[in-house]
């Protein structure tokens, strides 16, 4: 049995019905994106994702490292010098959402999985001989799916994938062949470059249910030739995915340990060290209380009808249970909450039990076997059963309204400002430079919608937590943005017009090596009979825009050997690039040092001690002398 039949055994007119439920998904859950989310990231999972497809699509695995990374937001990403800025996370989800971030609305990728969930939960109910409406109503009476289809979190296409996976695992058991065995593997494989650890719980399962079928025909070699099948379709996911980390994260050896832990936490939840929600240590008694937090909410949100839905849901899965596939359904749910316990972060504030979100289908299909059941046995009373139908859609359609009706007060009720927030920085025609304070809001879901750059240095409002002292500096850097300020209490937009002047530092207000110094009351001094050499003066880093400039040393010395001499020097790139250099070595020298910024940068003026002589710095002036000379015109 194909997936025509959905088409071949039917009227225009039951077509039409059966592909009804199909668009509602998708219509449902745009409506939800724009009620909850209002197209906008909720959750720092989210950025983490919108961030990578933006990247993948220029066809790059990493942007470059920005020159505003001490001050970007980290949320979900890793920003290294050496390796790039880059969100650790599977590659699947990401390049799903490709087209949707072409699209301006990457919303509407999470709408076309909620929309592909359902027609293959029609198609497994086909298969199943269930009324070919069951399953796909089941589907859009459970808030859970809606609300979790109107987000861009990662288990959206993590539900499309494991449903497909089933729908071509029972296709390969009912209908042996090579295309089945293949095709049940590259589903597999789809699913394990897109959720790993999804993909490797619901293989245990799975792997039972398969080796259950074996005893009769073990001596044969059609159930291990389907097996290597099976094998075979699962590689290219795979090795794909082996492939895209070893890429992301081993480019350079200063990279590789700190992006190893981050590939870790991208799609295993054992780790040293790991924290649950709130922070404490993660163990098997903490594990344990969140999975049985997880369960309550699964009460609560898989209909949104009153408490122990679960247990009905149970009863009815009871009374359907069926030999063949019972088992492996309850595996599944029984894998999908044990799986998680030791999770180190469950985020479970919003949008209900998001981790478990992959096993749904498999959840609404146990307990729709009861129903099944019950329909077979009033086959004879049409009208009863019809009225059951339709009494129990309505029941469970009316409160799911009321239940999301109730998660969008509680959304808005937090974040309603914050979406007001977005609407007036969406607003100006040109783009953004949004100043805010760090660590600003304290609410998790507020960061990631105010603290956001998920087109990185391109994103339209581009966010920066910098000190008030580097903020001048930036928006002369960025003078095709208009620079604003969100207040911390108020989280009004001010604008910010303060352009860059000359700044100095006291000769004491900078980090001294140990031994290499002392600090006076109008700066900071050395000799050789008590110091060593050393750094005198590190570790300022003023940003300046691009332009020329000079800084001057207000500096006094005596008796310095020209062996070891005093040096001055501007740095950048924290210590790996030198802009100018000079040495003291006795007698008159200059304590000016001039230099150029192609674009805006940090820069570092430093004093190094030479351990000869004594020297007194009173103050380090950094000034502007203009804007960049243009390069003369070459003649041929």
């Amino acid at each position: 049995m194909s997936s025509r039949t959905l088409f071949q055994n039917a009227t225009p007119r039951e077509t039409a019905v059966r592909l009804l439920p199909v668009l509602s998904a998708f219509l449902l859950a745009l409506l939800c994106s724009a009620l909850f989310s209002r197209g906008e990231v909720l959750f720092e999972e989210e950025t983490a994702y919108v961030f990578q497809a933006n990247t993948l699509k220029t066809g790059v695995f990493r942007q470059t490292y920005p020159v505003l990374g001490p001050w970007l937001s980290e949320s979900g990403l890793v920003l290294h010098r050496d390796g790039g800025w880059f969100a650790p996370v599977p590659p699947g989800h990401a390049l799903w959402l490709i087209p949707g971030v072409w699209a301006g609305f990457p919303g509407l990728m999470s709408a076309l999985a909620a929309g592909g969930t359902v027609f293959l939960m029609t198609l497994i109910g086909i298969r199943l001989r269930f009324s070919p409406l069951l399953l796909p109503v089941l589907m859009l009476v459970s808030p859970f799916f809606l609300f979790l289809h109107g987000t861009l979190l990662p288990q959206t296409t993590g539900m499309f994938l494991s449903t497909l996976f089933l729908w071509a695992y029972i296709r390969m058991i009912q209908s042996p062949g090579i295309r089945g065995s293949l095709g049940c593997g590259l589903a597999w494989g789809l699913l394990f470059f897109t959720h790993p650890w999804n993909a490797l719980l619901l293989a245990i399962p799975f792997a039972l249910h398969w080796l259950a079928q074996w005893p009769r025909t073990w001596k044969t070699a059609v159930p291990w030739g389907r097996t290597l099948l099976f094998g075979i379709g699962i590689l290219p996911g795979v090795l794909l995915l082996l492939w895209y980390f070893r890429e992301l994260t081993l480019d350079t050896t200063l990279l590789a340990g700190e992006a190893l832990q981050h590939r870790v936490n991208g799609w295993l939840p054992f780790q040293a060290g790991g924290t649950g929600g709130g922070g404490d240590p993660q163990s098997m008694r903490r594990g344990l209380s969140l999975l049985w937090r997880h369960v309550r909410l699964m009460d609560q949100w898989l209909f949104g009808t009153p408490r122990f839905t679960l247990l009905l849901w149970l009863g009815l899965a009871g009374h359907g249970w069926n030999r063949r596939w019972s088992p492996l359904l309850l595996g599944v749910t029984l894998v999908m909450f044990f799986g998680y316990v030791a999770w180190p972060q469950l985020d479970t504030t919003l949008g209900g039990p998001r981790y478990q979100a992959p096993m749904l289908p498999f959840f609404i299909l146990f307990g729709a076997m009861g129903i099944h059941q019950i329909w077979r046995q009033l086959e004879g009373v049409h009208s009863v059963r019809m009225f059951l139908f339709l009494f129990l859609g309505l029941w469970g359609g009316l409160s799911s309204i009321e239940f999301l009706r109730e998660k969008y007060q509680d959304v808005h009720e937090q974040l309603g400002t914050y979406f007001q927030v977005q609407e007036a920085l969406a607003a100006p025609d040109r783009p953004l430079l949004l100043f805010y304070r760090d660590p600003f809001p304290d609410s998790r879901y507020a960061r990631a919608l105010i603290g956001a750059n998920t087109d990185g240095m391109n994103t339209p409002v581009l966010r920066v937590r910098a000190p008030l002292g580097q903020r001048a500096g930036i928006r002369d850097a960025f003078p095709g943005r208009v620079a604003v300020t969100l207040e911390d209490e108020t989280l009004e937009l001010i604008p910010f017009a303060e352009s860059f002047q000359d700044i100095e530092r006291a000769g004491h207000d900078a980090h001294l090596a140990p031994g290499s110094g002392e600090n006076t009351a109008d700066g900071r001094s050395a000799n050789s009979a008590a110091h060593q050499p050393g750094y005198l003066f590190f570790g300022w880093y003023p940003f300046l825009p691009p332009g020329r400039y000079e800084i001057r040393f207000d500096l006094r010395w005596e008796q310095i050997r020209p062996e070891l001499p005093t040096r001055l020097e501007v740095m950048t790139d924290l210590g790996l690039k030198t802009l100018a250099v000079t040495e003291i070595t006795g007698g008159l020298t200059s304590t000016t040092l001039d230099f150029s910024l192609s674009e805006g940068r940090q820069i570092e003026p430093r004093v190094v001690f030479g351990g000869s002589g004594t020297i007194h710095l009173r103050r380090v002036i950094v000034r502007r002398l203009g804007p960049l000379e243009p390069e003369p015109e070459r003649i041929p």
